[in-house]
């Protein structure tokens, strides 16, 4: 059936942006709490064969005011402004004079383990993807959010990089000097040395669908924990990302 009324459109994309990830993922992952996560294969496996470090535990420190400067310095003009209504170029332009008190804010913030709720809200704009432009399941959410809890979580985000040592190698996503061609590098390498050695080479490639929205949040931060990310300031402050 086809639905003209602007607010009806709303209401039906609404209504499948916010389930379309609910059939996702493993049933009984999803039921297992924080305690038993401890003790997931996944996990268990991190512990047992990541290498010894004596280092401390990651923890997120202060930010610097000329780093908050900086990151309001390169806000993108053309970039739509959250539902506060504070354009990018606004806060590009006051840059200078804001920095010392978003410093202080965001320093705040990190201190008390506290993520304020404003900046997780967002207005979500569908975005055409192909096929059907009539059919829901055609479109993909983008939530735009404020530009500052945007800065916020860049600055959190560069600090949480610093773990990056404590990761297994052959884990390439999102990291620097890494990518899908160094991974296919690494894989075709060691398919060679199997050959060579007379063995038998077998491939299963897989392509997940909406693979952002099946990540089971609770399990990643117990793979960070695993990896060394601490309570303190650590994973109760990631956890704030998610919910």
């Amino acid at each position: 059936m086809e639905v003209k009324d602007q607010t009806k459109v709303a209401e039906c994309f609404v209504e499948y942006f916010t389930k379309i990830a609910c059939e996702i993922g493993d049933p009984e992952l999803l039921e297992l709490f924080e305690e038993q996560l401890y003790d997931y294969k996944s996990v268990e496996s991190i512990r047992n064969h990541k290498e010894i470090d004596n280092s401390p535990k990651f923890r997120f420190g202060k930010v610097r005011q000329d780093e908050v400067q900086l990151a309001l310095e390169n806000l993108k003009v053309s970039k739509s402004c959250g539902y506060d209504g504070l354009p990018n170029r606004l806060l590009k332009l006051i840059s200078g004079p804001l920095a010392p008190s978003l410093t202080q804010m965001f320093n705040a913030c990190i201190q008390d383990n506290y993520w304020p709720v404003q900046w997780k809200k967002g207005e979500w704009v569908p975005i055409y993807k192909k096929e059907n432009p009539r059919a829901e399941n055609s479109y993909r959410p983008i939530t735009v959010l404020s530009a500052v809890g945007k800065v916020f979580e860049q600055l959190i985000g560069k600090q949480l990089t610093d773990m990056e040592p404590k990761l297994e190698n052959n884990l390439t996503a999102y990291r620097k000097k890494n990518s899908c061609e160094t991974s296919l590098i690494k894989l075709v390498e060691d398919w060679k040395i199997s050959l060579d050695n007379k063995t038998v080479v077998g491939v299963l490639t897989t392509d997940l669908s909406k693979a952002f929205d099946s990540l089971h949040p609770p399990l990643l931060l117990a793979k960070l924990k695993a990896y060394d990310l601490s309570e303190d300031r650590g994973s109760s402050y990631v956890e704030k990302l998610f919910y």
